[in-house]
């Protein structure tokens, strides 16, 4: 058997209206009126949590010592935490496959806490970095298969070919400017490199890609949290996924994602 437990953020600095707040709402909707489709029912009996969390290290913090009082490692069930956040670069669903020990916040979070280069874990170096123990390339192998299998979700492509044009239209502007800083140049490179990746894939007609950079900022302090709290725990395993904004993609289409990855989960643990 698995139970999830999902977690989207609230708005925070800059973002007004969250849509992984949105996708967790609209979750708990059907799962007080148990109304999914036929195909996505077996996920109402998996789902043991869905809750928005706090854009904070205090919002982290509580999500897992509440965690903590409902987690047993007296049976043999998978505990699967899936963190949604929404990423502004995002061109399409990106697959976490590792945190690092660092909080350097770009802007404060909703209380106001903006560490800059600490650890999150004291106890290990800041340069640590944990990995999540599942299969991060096969799991985006099959839910890229069976989005286009079933055409349930509109081809990125038409939600993001006009955005990727004005993205690589500004960053060649800008790194055009002689007073742009070497570290801006560095940064807006890497973004253009990270772009044309996922906008290959998504010419490929693929919806979700693998990322080794969860970024510094809540997003990366809740899933360096999750991997810290499963890690020595019986059966329990995370996973972070970042979403476009929901003025790319809509939300309805990125329910469609979420629900094909737990269909995706569900089928990868019954068939072991």
């Amino acid at each position: 058997m698995i139970n999830f437990y999902l977690t989207g953020f609230s708005p925070f600095c800059g973002v007004d209206e969250n849509p992984t707040q949105l996708m967790m709402e609209q979750l708990q909707l059907e799962c007080k009126d148990k109304c999914m489709n036929n195909h996505d029912k077996g996920i109402l009996d998996c789902l043991k949590s869905v809750k928005v969390v706090e854009t904070s290290i205090v919002g982290v913090n509580d999500y897992f010592k509440e965690m903590n009082e409902m987690i047993s490692d007296d049976d043999n069930t998978l505990h699967l935490f899936i963190h949604f956040g929404v990423s502004g670069n995002a061109l399409l669903y990106e697959l976490e496959e590792q945190a690092k020990n660092e909080k350097t916040f770009r802007a404060p979070d909703q209380r106001g806490e903006q560490p800059q280069n600490e650890p999150i874990d004291e106890s290990q170096p800041i340069t640590n970095i944990l990995k999540t123990n599942l299969h991060v390339n096969n799991i985006i192998e099959q839910v890229n298969d069976l989005m286009l299998q079933t055409k349930q979700h509109t081809p990125l492509f038409q939600f993001v070919e006009k955005v990727f044009n004005e993205k690589t239209k500004y960053i060649h502007k800008s790194t055009k400017d002689p007073l742009c800083p070497l570290q801006d140049m560095d940064r807006l490179n890497n973004l253009q490199l990270d772009l044309d990746e996922s906008m290959n894939e998504i010419k490929n007609n693929n919806f979700c890609k693998i990322s080794f950079d969860p970024g510094l900022y809540i997003c990366n302090y809740c899933y360096y949290s999750s991997l810290n709290f499963t890690k020595n725990k019986k059966n329990c395993k995370s996973l972070f996924v970042h979403v476009p904004t929901h003025d790319i993609v809509p939300i309805e289409q990125q329910l469609i994602f979420l629900k094909t990855l737990l269909n995706v989960l569900i089928s990868t643990h019954n068939n072991k």
